[in-house]
């Protein structure tokens, strides 16, 4: 009975806690999980002309004091008129050392 129990507790907890990501075109998609990270996030952009099959540039922008979001809405038009795919870490900290802000970047990089 209490094996029954655990894993039905497991099976619903896993389809509760458990989302599809989405991420929008024509708009910012903000607190991106970094892969392999806790407490990592980032902002991103896609044009709203951004179709899967097909090779985007993307321009990583960067800002000391950590505010993704705010960083991409400043180039949120030229990269919509340019087609570039927009990605900036909530995570970069002037703070912080260079080679922990490196370390952070590549992460979002790997994502």
């Amino acid at each position: 009975m209490k094996k029954l129990l655990l894993l039905t507790f497991v099976l619903t907890s896993t389809a509760i806690f458990s989302q599809e990501l989405r991420l929008l075109r024509g708009a910012i998609s903000e607190n991106l999980v970094v892969n392999d990270s806790v407490n990592e996030t980032f902002s991103l952009y896609l044009p709203s002309n951004f179709e899967v099959n097909k090779a985007w540039p993307v321009a990583f922008v960067m800002d000391l004091k950590g505010k993704g979001k705010a960083a991409v809405s400043m180039l949120l038009g030229a990269a919509e008129q340019e087609g570039y795919v927009l990605a900036s870490s909530d995570n970069i900290s002037d703070s912080l050392s260079i080679s922990e802000n490196v370390l952070i970047a590549n992460r979002m990089f790997n994502s």
